[in-house]
């Protein structure tokens, strides 16, 4: 039987601001990693729209959970923990209605379907 204190129990979970990468605006672009103690879970990056529909809305994109920790609600826990950051601020986002595990993760940030095309929808917070 493991201890409630045992090194399996004792994790810190952290929302840290990251680099640019390729292809994303020095300016405009909020991009987070999502780490259990030192390792990085996953990455997902808000960026502030400045004009055109969306103009004062940050688009979530750039998701992503790596292999190894997929299927394990760790999408949602990092999506929590970043959004929090946001408390206040038009998000919207945009996802292929074929990813269903996406889409459930999603709504359960608190994402609703504002708009579809073909093959996407159009989520906003």
């Amino acid at each position: 039987m493991k201890s409630f204190f045992s090194k399996d129990y004792i994790m810190s979970y952290k929302c840290i601001k990251s680099d640019i990468q390729n292809g994303e605006s020095i300016k405009y672009a909020e991009p987070y990693i999502y780490c259990k103690n030192n390792e990085i879970i996953g990455r997902v990056v808000l960026t502030k729209k400045i004009a055109g529909k969306w103009k004062e809305y940050y688009l979530l994109n750039n998701v992503i959970i790596y292999q190894k920790y997929r299927g394990k609600g760790y999408c949602e826990k990092m999506l929590k923990c970043i959004l929090k950051k946001y408390i206040g601020k038009n998000i919207y986002l945009e996802v292929d209605k074929l990813n269903i595990p996406a889409v459930k993760c999603y709504i359960k940030c608190g994402f609703t379907i504002k708009d579809e095309t073909n093959k996407y929808l159009i989520m906003i917070k």
